[in-house]
């Protein structure tokens, strides 16, 4: 509340530079009160609105209803060249990322239940020669 001391002399013990500097968290800024709570429900409020403005751009172009699509109907056709390999890229380091973790996870299993090949071994997810 109002008056209260911020026994935080310096700004190398916020939470973000402490994280960094100690590796443990702490659990929020000190004396930050109800404002945590007010700001989620400030952003809530944002993503409603921005839903809406995504629900009119949708009325407005009642075609396929991507970012492509939409950025080639406002924007003309280079930015929408840009913007088509940029989701290409995304969804390449996306699915390159879920394959990564799925191949960890299976070579756990095959680690636990014995019939993995030579050389992995559940800790580790290169073989012992590589």
């Amino acid at each position: 509340m109002a008056g209260q001391h911020f026994d935080t002399p310096s700004i190398r013990d916020t939470p973000l530079l402490h994280f960094v500097m100690h590796h443990t968290a702490l659990a929020g800024r000190p004396g930050a009160g109800p404002a945590l709570a007010l700001s989620l429900v400030l952003v809530a409020i944002v993503c409603v609105f921005t839903g809406l403005c995504y629900a009119e751009l949708a009325s407005m172009i009642p075609i396929a209803g991507s970012a492509y699509t939409y950025t080639y109907a406002t924007l003309g056709e280079l930015t929408a060249w840009v913007i088509g390999w940029d989701l290409i890229l995304e969804y390449a380091f996306s699915n390159m990322s879920v394959s990564v973790g799925f191949a960890a996870h299976i070579v756990d299993l095959l680690a636990t239940i014995s019939t993995a090949p030579v050389g992995i071994s559940a800790s580790t997810s290169r073989p012992s020669w590589w």
